[in-house]
């Protein structure tokens, strides 16, 4: 996905204005509440618990197993609810105890942010496939080969360890049988077995030294059983002793799996249908016009009135203008929940336009503000929707891309939070590096090479070698004009060129010209096209 950064919005403060001005702008009139569907996956519910740590596990591996730890002695949840309390108690916990602090200086923003990215995975249920590869790769593969071997299987073991294809229920026999197989200097694992494989999904307890001669322990277990930490504490131990190498995996909860099925969110059906020029008929019986407007007088219109009284009868209103928008805006701005008004009302648009022109103007401020983004909305092809600036295509706008681009804003917004920004600091420097509308429409991350082309680069290139490169010859005076060489990538320029005019074809050339003597900036360009609206059409 191309990093664009759009800056047409004027003021990050007032997005929402715009996004219900867009709805308003290009809508015409709102279609009706969409259909609702739900994907049921082939296997039962997983425990969100386990998704937590999987959570853990993707964006902070170092602490995963302390993560684990903090959920020794909680009892089976009995609803998901409870699961999901849980899960993000021990989060913040673990997210505001001095080690963490100490290791990564968290701030209380990247908290916030760190928890508003967990619940919207645990909402996606993006790690149940993952619990549910666990699940399946202990009843297909751990479960067969043991059963198959000589040394025999007990399948009434609800915590073990695989110790050179050995299954080990008793912790107290756990060390014994380490020493048994180093005394006769086995190896760990012969690579015929299955189990003995490391998957990619694997919990590795981290240890400060690696080698080939340690045995690898592999603990299946059921976080909700007292075994499992037993055997977690004697096997970190020797882990950190650098005597073994030490992985967790979950094996299915011997207690039974959840009936209920999972259903996934983030995916997309398609209604077909044959005929869409269907007349809508409001066949609710109203007395009058009068009662509807006793309703929905100006002074009770929120909200709460929209949504718990009822949508009135659909009227002819055929003006829609920016009077309209901006008393819509205005409308939204002002409630209790703006975002729910703004569903609420875009989905009833046509019913509630003529109540919502009866309200009085706005403020002259408002106004002017709503006419800016009004004027920015006309140009604009279609909708659009931004996240800090980024504005995103159709396509891209569906749960799981947007959780991994909040996930790498997150990490965008936490490293300028390192540097001494706040939250609302940082947002805006995004959102807002040049808030002036004469300025380019768009910025480019210099960061994302699919999009960028370097021509040169100081560091690197051989013409630059002779070149000091210490940053210390940033302090040496120089008279006026002159330019720094110094083999740093510290200064560089960017075009924008349409290969496909002489103009760009030009300035490509002054470019290679500029590089050729030597000018002490690094140079880039991002290749683009320039199409009519014919073009477009075609």
């Amino acid at each position: 996905m191309a990093t664009y950064r759009d800056r047409g919005l004027p003021s990050s403060k007032m997005v929402l204005v715009f996004v219900a001005l867009l709805f308003i702008a290009f809508a015409g009139c709102s279609v009706s509440p969409p259909i609702t569907t739900r994907l049921k996956a082939p296997w039962q519910h997983s425990d969100l618990v386990l998704e937590s740590l999987e959570y853990v596990q993707e964006h902070h591996p170092r602490f995963y197993f302390k993560y684990l730890e903090s959920f020794e002695n909680v009892p089976v949840p009995r609803t998901a609810e409870e699961a999901y309390s849980i899960s993000l108690e021990r989060l913040y916990m673990l997210y505001t105890s001095d080690n963490v602090e100490q290791h990564q200086n968290r701030k209380a923003m990247d908290i916030n942010i760190t928890q508003s990215l967990f619940k919207l995975s645990l909402s996606l249920r993006v790690f149940s496939p993952r619990i549910q590869a666990f699940y399946s790769f202990y009843e297909t593969n751990v479960v067969p080969e043991f059963s198959n071997s000589n040394n025999g299987f007990r399948k009434d073991c609800t915590v073990w360890a695989d110790v050179n294809h050995t299954q080990v229920c008793d912790v107290e026999q756990l060390e014994t049988v380490i020493q048994d197989i180093r005394l006769t200097k086995k190896k760990s694992y012969k690579n015929t077995y299955d189990t003995a494989r490391v998957l990619s999904i694997d919990h590795v307890y981290p240890s400060k030294t690696s080698s080939g001669d340690q045995s690898l322990i592999i603990l299946y277990a059921d976080i909700y059983e007292k075994e499992t930490f037993l055997f977690h504490k004697k096997l970190s131990e020797l882990s950190e002793a650098s005597q073994i190498r030490y992985i967790l995996r979950y094996r299915p909860p011997s207690r039974g799996k959840d009936s209920d099925p999972v259903y996934l969110s983030g995916y997309g059906v398609i209604l077909s249908i044959k005929k869409t020029d269907y007349i809508v008929i409001d066949d609710r019986k109203v007395t009058s016009a009068e009662a509807t407007s006793e309703i929905f007088s100006e002074d009770s219109i929120d909200e709460e009135n929209l949504i718990e009284k009822g949508v009135p009868v659909l009227k002819k209103f055929e003006k829609i203008d920016f009077e309209l928008s901006s008393k819509s805006a205005e409308l939204i701005m002002t409630s209790i929940n703006p975002a729910k008004t703004l569903i609420y009302l875009s989905q009833n648009f046509p019913k509630l336009a003529h109540i919502v022109n009866e309200r009085s103007a706005p403020s002259h401020e408002f106004s002017e503000l709503c006419k800016k983004n009004f004027a920015a909305a006309q140009k604009l092809e279609d909708s659009r929707f931004w996240v800090n600036g980024i504005a995103l295509e159709d396509s891209h706008v569906q749960p799981f891309l947007l959780l991994r681009l909040l996930q790498g804003e997150g990490k965008t917004l936490d490293a300028l939070n390192r540097t001494g920004l706040n939250l609302n600091q940082a947002r805006d420097f995004l959102i807002s590096m040049t808030p002036e509308e004469e300025s380019t429409k768009t910025v480019i991350d210099f960061r994302d090479d699919n999009v960028l082309v370097w021509i040169n680069n100081l560091e690197k290139d051989t013409r630059y070698q002779s070149w000091p490169n210490s940053l210390q010859g940033l302090f040496r005076p120089l008279f006026p004009g002159q330019l720094y060489y110094i083999s740093k990538n510290i200064f560089s320029i960017l075009f924008v060129l349409d290969f496909s005019t002489a103009e760009g074809l030009s300035y490509f050339s002054e470019l290679v010209n500029l590089v050729k003597n030597d000018i002490p900036f690094r140079f880039g360009f991002v290749p683009t096209v320039h199409l009519t609206s014919d073009q477009h059409e075609g």
